[in-house]
């Protein structure tokens, strides 16, 4: 037994890869067929040939096994999953991606959150000091993303949406002025949209995560409306100020209640757009927005909290 233990240690140690591989009709990963003692020897042997993610998503399957095992009972919880929470030792959570550290090792149940936080934080001064990256910003820049300047001019000949340079807003009041320098035949279009949202290449508006408002006097949402028995983006259109090449816009987004968009031309009375944004963010941050084709091109020449 100690010969076929050492055989097949040997063999996960050069392809480690096959301790997630399902074996004969069990329908379960090889790696739940082990014991703690070799498991252990596999986490801890530093010459095998495995990242520490494979390594832990191993020990995650262990541990479920193990779970699966005494479903049927009323203990807490089961003598592998105990095990495998002491077995984390081994593993080196600085090298595992962030965004996975988040969604599953800290959702596993098995590791500290203390453990994580020092891998978070071990993470992040390696990207400071060895990849230079920059974490100090000014929360939001005069500028649109994709150009770096206050100037967007579009030489598209669809309508696309672009970004203020900023993490976006989810609390308090805030306030930008933009400048209608050109306008195409379709109009331009102002609002938010979801600081995460895809929308660079799509119409701002008609899309999950934008509410814009257009020159032609007609504004946009989407909501999800049940369509049958399913779920559909259903764009919402209404009315809206009109305004024209070489207008100032005033945008006012208010979300320290249930959210809105207001907008006033040429410092005219401000109208409320779109009201109870805050319903469809999901608590998001939202971001100035524009969409434009060519020969569009909007300014951006103040923005404060108010």
């Amino acid at each position: 037994i100690e010969r076929l233990r050492a055989s097949a240690l040997s063999m996960l140690q050069q392809k480690p890869q096959a301790l997630l591989e399902m074996y004969g009709n069990s329908g379960c990963a090889s790696v739940t067929a082990l014991d703690a003692e070799v498991l252990e020897k596999l986490l801890q042997d530093l010459g095998a040939a495995a990242d520490e993610l494979l390594l832990f998503r191993a020990l995650k399957a262990w541990s479920d096994a193990g779970e699966e095992q005494v479903a049927a009972q009323t203990c807490a919880a089961s003598a592998r999953k105990l095990q495998a929470g002491g077995l984390t030792k081994h593993i080196k959570f600085a090298h595992i991606p962030p965004s996975i550290l988040r969604n599953e090792v800290v959702t596993s149940g098995l590791v500290e959150r203390d453990v994580v936080s020092a891998a978070f934080e071990e993470q992040a001064c390696a990207a400071e000091q060895t990849f230079g990256v920059q974490f100090k910003r000014a929360r939001y820049t005069l500028t649109w993303r994709s150009s770096g300047s206050n100037v967007y001019t579009s030489d598209k000949g669809e309508h696309e949406t672009r970004l203020l340079n900023s993490d976006g807003f989810s609390s308090g009041r805030h306030m930008w002025e933009i400048k209608v320098l050109k306008l195409c035949d379709e109009g331009a279009w102002a609002g938010v949209a979801l600081a995460d949202a895809c929308v660079n290449n799509k119409f701002l508006g008609t899309q999950g995560g934008g509410w814009a408002v257009g020159s032609i006097g007609r504004a946009v949402y989407t909501l999800y409306l049940k369509w049958g028995a399913a779920k559909k983006l259903v764009p919402v259109f209404k009315v809206s100020p009109v305004f024209k090449e070489g207008d100032e816009l005033t945008l006012v987004l208010d979300m320290t209640g249930q959210g809105t968009l207001s907008l006033s031309v040429n410092k005219g009375p401000s109208i409320t757009v779109f009201p109870k944004i805050c319903e469809q963010t999901g608590g998001q941050p939202l971001v100035p927005a524009i969409s434009l084709r060519a020969p569009g091109s909007i300014s951006i020449e103040r923005m404060c909290h108010i």
